[in-house]
């Protein structure tokens, strides 16, 4: 009638393997993900003392992020910071930012891992003359608009600005103020002088 089966047991064990190699799959590919995600520092080694000097405080930013943080001059001044979470490397910098932001200092970047904190007074990046070509450079021109339609000819010269372009109209006195390229105001004032 009931005929025994010796293969239960290897069954058994088989179906352990599987179970057993499932888990160590899971466990795997959850170590890996985590593994791959931004790094978070330690709650309890961020954790900030009170009174610590800001000097300190960009020493211990500069070796837990890896990037090199310049002073002028000695910055003078305590915080008191304690990360009830644990934060990420990328928000130490925009915090560095915050901090120097206070004590009336920019921080700017200088190179790919090379911060400096500066006075605002001492950062000029460049020149007009080194962001725009000669023709290229912004110039403010009023036209007053006599019997001309300000629409007619804000559609007229629509095509001839670029997207950086400002034209504002002064319904009282009926100009229209027009901030362009060099280039683009010449082609403009032969148009309105023509449509005039």
């Amino acid at each position: 009638m009931y005929k025994e089966r010796k293969d239960v047991p290897v069954r058994d064990e088989m179906i352990e393997r599987v179970v057993m190699k499932s888990i160590s799959l899971l466990l795997l590919s959850l170590f890996i993900v985590t593994s791959c995600s931004q790094p978070k520092l330690d709650p309890n080694y961020i954790r900030v003392e009170d009174n610590l000097s800001i000097e300190d405080f960009l020493t211990m930013v500069t070796k837990v992020t890896g990037n090199e943080i310049i002073r002028e001059e000695k910055i003078d001044g305590q915080i008191n910071f304690i990360a009830h979470n644990p934060i990420l490397k990328s928000e130490l910098i925009p915090l560095v930012n915050a901090v120097v932001d206070r004590k009336e200092m920019t921080l700017i970047k200088i190179g790919k891992h090379k911060y400096k904190v500066v006075k605002p007074s001492s950062v000029i990046v460049c020149t007009f003359e080194d962001i725009f070509p000669k023709d290229e450079r912004p110039v403010t021109v009023v036209y007053l608009l006599d019997k001309l339609d300000e629409k007619m000819v804000q559609r007229k010269i629509k095509p001839l600005l670029s997207k950086n372009a400002k034209v504002v109209y002064s319904e009282l006195k009926n100009t229209l103020t027009v901030t362009a390229s060099s280039k683009s105001l010449n082609l403009i004032t032969m148009l309105i002088d023509k449509l005039k």
